[in-house]
């Protein structure tokens, strides 16, 4: 795994495709993160989120989205973001189960399961 962010913009497009990339945080905060956002379908804008045609712009809520790596098939993108620092950080320290979506509300899961 790679994680991403600002500081590690001397990646190459070669390294990106060739791990599994986590990022941390929403798109806004994430030059790598918001040029693959509508690659891997994470539908975001600002501080809200919109899973299933749903909204969740509430300050307490996070996001874990499992896609595929648009350089690699093979490989797997993981975003971990909140709606604010502390939820980002909840989301960080919290298990995760295996679907492509889980939504938490204050570090605690509110729904989760697949887009398609």
């Amino acid at each position: 795994m790679t994680a991403v962010d600002d500081r590690a913009l001397s990646l190459t497009d070669q390294e990106l495709r060739t791990h599994d990339v986590i990022f941390v945080g929403r798109p806004e905060t994430n030059s790598a993160l918001a040029a693959w956002k509508t690659q891997i379908g994470l539908d975001s804008d600002g501080g809200l989120f919109r899973i299933l045609g749903k909204d969740h712009a509430s300050e307490t809520e996070s996001l874990a989205f499992a896609a595929v790596n648009p350089l690699d098939r093979m490989r797997m993108v993981l975003v971990l973001a909140g709606n604010n620092a502390l939820q980002t950080v909840r989301l960080v320290t919290t298990g995760l189960n295996r679907t492509e979506y889980s939504i938490f509300d204050s570090g605690k899961e509110t729904s989760s399961g697949f887009l398609r």
